[in-house]
């Protein structure tokens, strides 16, 4: 979406004047620019209702517009004539209420969060595909591509909806008690719009980025349990998401998603004929796909995170302590020498690549930037080990593993919560434009695809 939109009038106005400051579309079917459809208007020749506005233009360099139609087979060639188009034109724009648009012989789905779905039905119909339109014998408006387009409308074409975005505390709490002992400081009361307001004795103040950043690493966040995901259009592996926070300074924030395992393994040579195999989980898209077009994939090695939660290899001195969480971050030298000596399993560590990166320029202010906007939400400290523990059971992705593996995550993802028996998620919910399907059961079938795409190939 442009801030300056191409904006035009196409219209069926046959006037000397009318058609001077005009191009011909189809016979009888005109466009004009806003400034000629607001001279013809003064003139006399039309009033406003007789021009239909556009703003925002679809482009195509010529071959790639060739290999979408003729070999991706993207688009269909459809040959009509101008009654037909402008009929559907004033179908479209009927503003009556329903039963007053049958008489008027209107689009009773003329609201824009039906993105046209009825033109697109009746000319595929005309062309004889009618299976576009109807697959199986289901309306097509119960599809995934359908629904998501109703999603997408709503959330571009129509500007009265309103739903709630974010589920943040409004507690207000001392941000000096971010630096306090993890016994004195529960992050169930940390709230950091209000860490970012308000100074120790009340009083209003900007505080700088460095400042109420402080003490976010080994801070675990989950993605928004808003009514409407945040992710359901863009970044669907964000959705219901898992994030541990491991750096967090003046310049960046960064964390690894914990709740997507892929189809790939990581060996690891134990030396004397042994070995083992870790799972591969996705972290985030920074560093994750940069082999991709890569000349010699041999010449970039994608950093790996290793990280463990078990007490044992704590207290033998495994890792550091990531903040002041009870999850820890090692080497690839120290997993091969705790799994040599016994210490440890390949169920015990989780191997990472990838992360999820906020900067901190401009108008961002890393990960906290995005907690009060409310695209994620602080789990409380003393879950953060359940958390992990429960995401510790899933297997390497496949297909048979994909359903348990995204049930586990749906699990952990519910335990982060500040109360558990709380899913906001379910609360009021709220259906996708014109069907019985709620969105959040649309965002989890979005993200699952996502994973089956991006994940397991």
């Amino acid at each position: 979406m442009s801030d300056n939109p191409t904006v035009m009038c196409i219209h069926s106005i046959n006037t000397e004047l009318a058609i001077s400051v005009s191009d011909t579309i189809l016979p009888g079917i005109y466009v004009t620019s806003f400034d000629s459809a607001q001279s013809i208007v003064q003139s006399g020749d039309a009033n406003p209702a007789d021009f239909w506005l556009f703003s925002g233009i679809c482009g195509w360099e010529t071959s790639t517009f060739y290999n979408e139609m003729h070999e991706e087979g993207l688009w269909h060639i459809v040959s009509t004539d101008s009654g037909t188009v402008l009929e559907e034109l004033n179908m479209l724009r009927c503003e009556e209420e329903e039963e007053m648009a049958i008489d008027a012989n209107c689009d009773v789905d003329s609201d824009p969060r039906n993105a046209g779905l009825h033109t697109w039905e009746m000319l595929c119909e005309k062309i004889g595909l009618d299976k576009e339109v109807y697959g199986d014998g289901s309306r097509s408006d119960d599809e995934f591509g359908d629904l998501m387009l109703h999603e997408w409308a709503t959330s571009a074409l129509s500007f009265s909806i309103k739903d709630d975005q974010t589920t943040t505390s409004s507690m207000i709490i001392d941000p000096a008690s971010l630096l306090m002992d993890e016994n004195d400081f529960d992050l169930e009361d940390y709230d950091p719009a209000s860490v970012m307001s308000v100074d120790m004795d009340g009083t209003l103040i900007n505080v700088e980025p460095t400042q109420s950043s402080r003490g976010m690493v080994g801070v675990m966040v989950r993605a928004s349990s808003a009514k409407r995901s945040p992710y359901l259009l863009d970044d669907q592996g964000f959705h219901k998401s898992l994030i541990l926070i491991v750096h967090d300074d003046e310049d960046y924030s960064e964390g690894v998603m914990l709740n997507h395992v892929t189809d790939r393994l990581l060996y690891l040579d134990l030396g004397g004929d042994r070995s083992v195999d870790l799972p591969i989980r996705y972290g985030g898209p920074a560093y994750y796909f940069e082999e991709e077009g890569e000349d010699d994939e041999d010449s970039y090695e994608t950093p790996t995170v290793f990280l463990h939660a078990s007490d044992m290899l704590k207290d033998a001195g495994v890792g550091e302590p990531i903040g002041k969480s009870r999850i820890s971050r090692c080497t690839q030298e120290e997993v091969i020498k705790a799994v040599k000596s016994g210490l440890a399993t390949a169920d015990d560590i989780m191997a990472i690549q990838g992360s999820s990166m906020w900067t901190k320029k401009g108008e961002h202010s890393g990960i906290l930037g995005d907690v009060e906007s409310g695209l994620f939400e602080l789990a409380p400290r003393p879950k953060v080990k359940q958390v992990y523990s429960t995401l510790q059971s899933q297997k390497l992705l496949t297909e048979d593993t994909l359903s348990t593996n995204v049930a586990t995550s749906r699990q952990a993802w519910n335990a982060a919560s500040k109360d558990e028996s709380d899913d906001l998620s379910k609360k009021g919910e709220i259906q996708v434009f014109g069907t019985d399907v709620d969105v959040t059961t649309l965002a989890d079938e979005a993200n699952i695809r996502w994973v089956k795409v991006n994940l397991l190939q």
